[in-house]
């Protein structure tokens, strides 16, 4: 049983598939035990009203944050991925997609601040 086990982890490519679970279970621990660790240190510094300001900030910027990637995380990397040999279609989709979202953060910043906000004009 363990020179089984022994075999398959001593295969190249399987070192190189156990170290990234490995990284990536690190990283998963972190982004769960951290937030325990520096939230209530936060809170206790800033106090709970200042800290429920920034929660709302954080929230409202996620949102507009979800209207600019409009999945281009996901339909990007695949383009990408399958085209990954050809240098020209890869610029292609990294200015396609730069300049799609920048035109999204202009059109909600335009759209937030002369329909939603007419007050706090810049």
């Amino acid at each position: 049983m363990f020179n089984k086990l022994r075999n398959i982890i001593s295969h190249p490519e399987h070192k190189i598939l156990l170290k990234n679970i490995f990284s990536l279970s690190i990283l998963q621990f972190a982004n769960y035990v951290l937030p325990l660790i520096t939230i209530p240190y936060v809170v206790r510094v800033i106090g709970p009203d200042k800290f429920g300001l920034i929660s709302f900030a954080q929230a409202f910027a996620t949102y507009f944050l979800l209207v600019v990637n409009y999945g281009f995380d996901l339909s990007a990397t695949r383009e990408i991925s399958s085209n990954r040999d050809n240098k020209n279609t890869l610029v292609r989709i990294y200015s396609n997609v730069l300049f799609t979202k920048a035109f999204f953060v202009h059109a909600l910043h335009f759209d937030f601040h002369e329909f939603n906000f007419p007050y706090t004009k810049i």
